[in-house]
């Protein structure tokens, strides 16, 4: 399917936790001991850091973690989960060879043992032993012959094919670095269906109990709700549909030292940094506060691009003068 998202490895300009971390101690006193702070130091400012991500995370949208997320839909499939998105997946055709255990064959290097993939019939069927749109687990992947094994578990054993085939259509996962998962607590601008023809259709929000009085008849599917997953209605009458859902992705680990924030790295550091030089009654407080909330605002300011709008700068057009138009009878 075609891309509608940017590189999944987009460079991250921020500093590491440990970085961020050293400096605060820094500005609030610990100059000294920055790079080995007293025991529970070190886990007090990262809390604040953490905290301070986590805030600016939910409270704030103009933050670059907008995406479109991608479900692939199964016919006769409602219900979908909401870690299921394959957006970032990368699809292939592979051939299969028989044998205990049977063999995947790529045109290219395959994906790394651990990797997720899962198959559905292209030239040929599926060997018995697969099932469509099953997520199986990368075994024995091997670069030298561009080619690996499936298992039902990670590091199980590998599955034994009884048939050879050809032009099989199949799905990987990416690098933990490119998973993104959508949070569906943030603003969801909106979700759409892609048909057979790749036209895209405006799905509606919520699905009204009544509806399922009808949900044996056949209809396009465009109707979704978000409950413990994501619901759709009616059940794609076949294969090859698509969900997209306009929203955001979560916030990615921030706990090692070698950890980056997910949100612009410096603004996280000046609002943890207001909120450590309040906790421990420095004046530079107020100051630093202020600061975080000037970057804040240019960052939501760019988000606006063209579409920005500054006072005084759009030329407002001469008015006209009016024409005196006189009543009927007044000739």
């Amino acid at each position: 399917m075609t891309d509608f998202n940017c590189e999944c490895a987009d460079t991250n300009t921020s500093e590491t936790l440990e970085t961020y971390r050293t400096r605060m101690l820094e500005r609030c006193g610990f100059a000294a001991i920055a790079s080995n702070p007293p025991p529970g130091t070190a886990s007090l400012f990262n809390g604040f850091l953490r905290d301070a991500q986590e805030y600016l995370y939910r409270m704030y949208p103009a933050l670059r973690t907008r995406r479109l997320f991608r479900w692939r839909l199964l016919e006769g499939e409602r219900y979908y989960g909401m870690r299921d998105n394959d957006e970032t997946w990368t699809d292939v055709t592979v051939g299969m060879s028989a044998g205990a255990p049977g063999v995947i064959a790529f045109t290219d290097d395959p994906p790394d043992n651990g990797h997720l993939i899962q198959f559905w019939p292209g030239d040929d069927p599926l060997p018995a032993e697969l099932t469509a749109y099953h997520k199986y687990y990368v075994v024995g992947s091997n670069p030298e012959y561009n080619s690996c094994e499936v298992a039902l578990t990670e590091n199980g054993e590998p599955l034994t094919l009884s048939d050879t085939v050809a032009g099989i259509n199949a799905s990987y996962s990416p690098a933990d670095a490119c998973v993104f998962n959508m949070d569906p607590y943030k603003n969801i601008e909106g979700a759409w269906l892609v048909d057979l023809n790749g036209q895209w259709l405006p799905m509606t929000c919520g699905i009204p109990p009544t509806f399922y009085t009808t949900a044996n008849q056949p209809s396009l599917t465009l109707r979704y709700e978000i409950r413990q997953c994501i619901e759709v209605f009616p059940a794609p009458q076949s294969e090859g549909y698509a969900m997209y859902i306009k929203g955001h992705f979560g916030l990615a680990a921030f706990s090692d030292d070698d950890d980056k924030a997910t949100i612009d790295g410096q603004l996280v550091y000046l609002w943890a940094l207001a909120n450590a030089l309040d906790y421990y009654g420095k004046p530079a407080a107020k100051g630093v506060a202020q600061q975080a909330s000037d970057t804040l605002g240019q960052l939501t300011a760019g988000t606006h691009t063209g579409k920005r709008y500054v006072p005084g700068t759009i030329p407002v057009p001469p008015a006209i003068m009016p024409v005196y138009a006189p009543w009927p009878g007044e000739y």
